[in-house]
C-alpha cells in the first residue's frame, strides 16, 4: 500500500515536466499590472524571480530562452516600464531572456520597494486598518 501511495505521489510531483508546466501556466495567468499601481511590480517580480530560479534549480533552462513567454510577460508590465526594458536590452549582447529579464525586473522591484507607500498603492483591507487606528488615536486624544 505505502508503495503504492509513493510511487502515485513520484508521479504527480516527481516529474520535473509537470513542475515545469505549472510553473509556466502560473507566469502566464498573473494579470497584468495597471499603470498606476506599480506596488503589483513586487510580486510579480517575485514570481518571475522564484521562477528563473526554479528552471535553473530543475535543470530547464531551456525554458529561459522562450521568446514567447518573455514577451508575454513583457505585455503584462506597464507601458513605461515596457520602454525601460526595450531600453535595458539594447545594452545586452545576444538574444535577451527570461532570465535576464528576471535580473532586470529584481532590480526595478527592489528600487519600488524603497519608495515611499502612497494611499492609492494601500489594499483597502490595509485601508480599514489605516481609519481604524487613527479612528482610535483620535477617541485616546480626547482623554488627554
Amino acid at each position: 500500500m505505502a508503495e503504492k501511495i509513493m510511487e502515485r505521489l513520484y508521479s504527480r510531483f516527481g516529474r520535473p515536466e509537470l513542475l515545469v508546466d505549472a510553473q509556466i501556466t502560473m507566469l502566464k495567468n498573473i494579470p497584468g499590472i495597471c499603470e498606476n499601481n506599480v506596488g503589483q511590480i513586487i510580486p510579480f517580480a517575485d514570481k518571475v524571480i522564484n521562477f528563473s530560479h526554479f528552471m535553473l534549480t530543475c535543470s530547464s533552462q531551456h525554458q529561459l530562452a522562450n521568446p514567447t513567454l518573455l514577451n508575454e510577460l513583457i505585455l503584462k508590465l506597464p507601458m513605461n516600464m515596457r520602454i525601460a526594458w526595450a531600453s535595458h536590452i539594447s545594452s545586452l549582447t545576444g538574444v535577451p531572456s527570461i532570465l535576464d529579464f528576471s535580473n532586470w525586473i529584481e532590480v526595478k522591484a527592489d528600487n519600488i520597494a524603497r519608495v515611499p507607500v502612497c494611499n492609492s498603492l494601500i489594499s483597502p483591507t490595509e485601508k480599514k486598518t489605516t481609519s481604524k487606528e487613527i479612528s482610535n488615536a483620535s477617541h485616546f486624544q480626547r482623554y488627554k
